[in-house]
């Protein structure tokens, strides 16, 4: 299971436009999306500032593990630290 949170969400919403904290989340999480595609991980769904998905759930496979993980390096390249 992954489930990436992003950091400072409150704040960092208070700070800028909201229309630039809709367009950046979209813009996020239609890359996750893409991405966990490619390794065949099932999206569960998207909570405010959350995204959870999870490997092996339809598909039972002894590496979706490690599917995960490379979708969780992927998600943190994608996103940089300061992440908005």
């Amino acid at each position: 299971m992954l489930f990436k949170d992003f950091r400072g969400f409150i704040q960092i919403s208070e700070k800028i436009n909201p229309v630039e904290v809709v367009t950046f989340f979209d813009s996020s999480f239609k890359a996750f999306d893409k991405i966990i595609a490619r390794y065949n991980i099932e999206k569960i769904k998207t909570i405010g500032d959350s995204y959870m998905c999870v490997g092996g759930l339809l598909v039972p496979d002894r590496n979706s593990a490690i599917a995960v993980l490379y979708a969780a390096l992927e998600f943190q390249a994608l996103i940089p630290i300061r992440q908005m």
